[in-house]
């Protein structure tokens, strides 16, 4: 404020003004308030995902795709394979597997079927639902987390204390540095005004605390965005000065403590290229076990047909073989298996 309203005077009366000096000042302080407001918008983006902007809304018998903000309580929606869930409800038709991880830290997907309920931020992994909805914008599930994230954020950790108790000692005493050294410029070493106002604002942008009292609020929000985007939901700001005295951490979910991917670990092939086929028709599905066992072979067959049984497994046709991949119990009530028969394989 000082250069700029010496600026404006100087530019009056004609003499040299530091205009420069308010310009860049400026410019670093409106580059760190940037940065914070980019490190939100990106803890923003972690918090809400891929949660779909658009959804099928289900108006007067027909479907339409509307914005998730038009969708309210008691409206039906439609859930397919793929899509993240923007809304809570509970299934109104329908059967879906959902990656419920976001809520429990499990990786495995959930089978749901009418009458279960579904919480916002899941996945839908495979399947179809009606979903009739309960709750919605602000007061969904995901809304809420994102709520409480974004409080966190406000909550001033011990550090920042700190630093604002001594930002309002340092504060005065820059002030008064600042007006000292005008003073000895310009009366006891008889330089000019300009002269010695240059080397009095020097000394306030060089000791300005602003550094301080961004630097933190910054750093709180780039953990807590890393933190979301492992997983890890931080909902008292405090915590993150803490940290440093903890010694031991209990986990009470041993999904938490996954990378959230399966991996196989071994396998075994009685039929030549079996494990070829496999991987070609699990390659159609999104379920984690399907992606596991389909990363085993990198050669993939052409499939003619694929269908999936939700919660139970897939069925698949190349050429004239035919591949089911399910549970034991599910093969033996559904499929016709014949002990001297090469066409087809059952996993």
């Amino acid at each position: 404020s000082i250069a700029f309203f010496y600026s404006i005077y100087a530019t009056i009366v004609g003499i040299p003004t530091i205009i420069d000096v308010t310009v860049l000042l400026i410019i670093f302080v409106l580059i760190g308030k940037t940065l914070k407001a980019y490190f939100r918008y990106k803890l923003s983006l972690s918090i809400k995902g891929n949660v779909n902007a658009k959804v099928r809304k289900i108006i007067n018998n027909e479907e339409k795709l509307v914005d998730v903000s038009e969708v309210n309580v008691s409206d039906v929606i439609i859930l397919k394979n793929g899509d993240q869930i923007p809304v809570d409800g509970i299934i109104d038709e329908g059967v879906v597997e959902v990656n419920e991880s976001v809520i429990t830290g499990e990786p495995l997907p959930v089978k749901k079927d009418k009458g279960d309920a579904l919480i916002s931020g899941s996945t839908i992994v495979s399947g179809y639902a009606k979903l009739y909805v309960t709750r919605s914008g602000e007061n969904a599930y995901i809304s809420q987390i994102a709520k409480s994230i974004r409080e966190a954020q406000a909550i001033k950790v011990p550090i920042q204390n700190l630093v604002d108790r001594v930002s309002s000692i340092f504060v005065p005493v820059i002030l008064i540095a600042s007006f000292i050294s005008f003073l000895v410029w310009h009366f006891a070493l008889g330089k000019s005004t300009y002269f010695a106002l240059l080397f009095s604002i020097a000394v306030l942008a060089s000791a300005c605390p602003c550094a301080l009292g961004l630097a933190t609020p910054m750093a709180v929000v780039a953990t807590i965005n890393k933190a979301v985007k492992k997983g890890i939901i931080i909902r008292n700001g405090e915590i993150l000065g803490n940290l440093k005295n903890v010694d031991t951490i209990v986990f009470d979910l041993t999904g938490t403590l996954t990378e959230g991917k399966i991996s196989i670990k071994s396998y075994k092939e009685f039929r030549k290229d079996a494990l070829k086929y496999v991987a070609s028709i699990e390659s159609f599905s999104n379920h984690p076990i399907a992606k596991a066992i389909s990363e085993l072979s990198k050669e993939k067959k052409k499939v003619d047909e694929f269908e999936e049984f939700v919660g139970e497994g897939v069925y698949g046709r190349i050429k004239d073989d035919i591949v089911i991949i399910s549970k034991k119990e599910f093969i033996k009530q559904n499929c016709e298996m014949k002990e001297n028969e090469d066409g087809d394989i059952f996993v």
